[in-house]
């Protein structure tokens, strides 16, 4: 450092002509991220879904639901049970039928098509319990038969709170 006798470099104080050149950055060829992208980017089709395939994954949902329901109901003889398999029942259709409608179905076509395909699966359920009772020997009219085994309150509630359970899931 060739400062005069008794004075003390300052610091900030612009070097002096004796005093090498701080070493430039180093700068790369390319930026880092780069290196990790060979190739364009691929695109990934995103499937948009239609209409046919968000009712058919309902149906698929509807058909686990009602199996559940079926093997409840006959085989247990669950009776307020089943409207928590209800729930259940409408959130499954929910959200197969939203996940079956990509982006091809507005929310309100998605919440028609599952709360359709939700009370169309709860009827069948329904029935076939029935049809089931008579295969055992019952001779109850369909009315009588849910009243007097599940109440028709009940039954009232599955489809109600199935139908909100469809709705909310399909939004």
């Amino acid at each position: 450092m060739n400062q005069p006798p008794g004075r003390a470099a300052q610091p900030g104080s612009p070097p002096t002509s004796s005093e090498p050149d701080p070493p430039s950055p180093r700068r790369l060829d390319r930026a880092p991220g780069e290196r990790l992208v060979a190739t364009a980017p691929v695109a990934v089709p995103v499937d948009a879904g239609s209409p046919v395939q968000a009712i058919a994954m309902g149906a698929v949902g509807a058909a686990i639901g009602g199996v559940v329901y079926l093997v409840l109901a006959i085989g247990f003889r669950f009776t307020a049970g089943l409207l928590v398999v209800a729930l259940f029942i409408g959130r499954f259709v929910g959200l197969f039928v939203r996940a079956g409608a990509g982006q091809s179905l507005s929310s309100p076509a998605r919440v028609v098509v599952a709360v359709v395909v939700f009370l169309v699966a709860m009827a069948a359920a329904i029935v076939s319990t029935w049809l089931w009772s008579h295969a055992e020997g019952g001779n109850l009219s369909l009315g009588d038969y849910l009243d007097q085994v599940y109440g028709l309150p009940l039954i009232a509630l599955e489809f109600m709170g199935g139908t909100l359970m469809a709705w909310w899931s399909a939004r």
